[in-house]
């Protein structure tokens, strides 16, 4: 009868998919909600950056906006008079061509300032940390209270997902013969995986 071949080595569990969280933003780590070695869900809060400096930043940049937004309107209307003035001969041509080059000089500014506020509304929301897969919660490489920055090449956490695992293992050189010849298709091997060589597989 047709007796398998077996070769018995040693592998390594892996997970499937590994990510490093990092804070995206310098600053103080508030509050930390998850603990080392629990599960998390996508989209789970992790961690807390204190956020009173990027809040005071996007009050600032929402007041500068509604300065340029005023300054628009009052450029729009400027613009609106000269024009009628202009076409009426009451006022030259020149009035109205600097009110009208002014007024897109505010239409430009309210731009800036639209995406100055738009930048700091991000920086407040990368305050939050989020778990970007679900997973096992690694070891926390920070406590709370601890200074973290957003170009640090350390992780804060990694996660860890290990649904599937995968398993790496190598057998000895002296095989290869055997595997060649047995190769004839493109998953020829039964694979059976034990942990630490006892029980089911």
């Amino acid at each position: 009868a047709d007796v398998p071949r077996v070769a018995e080595t040693v592998g390594t569990a892996k997970p499937s998919v590994t990510v490093q969280v990092r804070a995206r933003v310098d600053g103080q780590i508030r509050k930390v909600h998850f603990k080392e070695g629990s599960a998390v869900t996508e989209g789970q809060l992790l961690f807390e950056i204190d956020s009173e400096s990027f809040e005071a930043t996007l009050k600032e940049a929402e007041a500068t906006l509604e300065a340029s937004r005023a300054t628009l309107r009052l450029t729009k209307i400027d613009m609106d008079r000269s024009e009628n003035l202009s076409k009426a001969g009451a006022a030259p041509v020149e009035v109205f061509q600097k009110a009208r080059a002014s007024h897109e000089n505010s239409v430009a500014a309210v731009a800036r300032d639209s995406a100055k506020r738009d930048v700091a509304k991000l920086q407040l929301g990368y305050c939050k940390v989020l778990a970007p897969i679900a997973g096992i919660a690694g070891k926390l490489e920070t406590d709370g209270g601890s200074l973290t920055r957003g170009y640090d090449p350390r992780p804060v956490i990694s996660i860890n997902n290990s649904q599937p695992v995968y398993v790496e293992f190598a057998l000895p050189e002296r095989l290869l013969p055997q595997v060649r010849a047995a190769a004839p298709g493109p998953a020829p091997f039964e694979v059976e995986v034990t942990k630490g060589g006892n029980g089911p597989p």
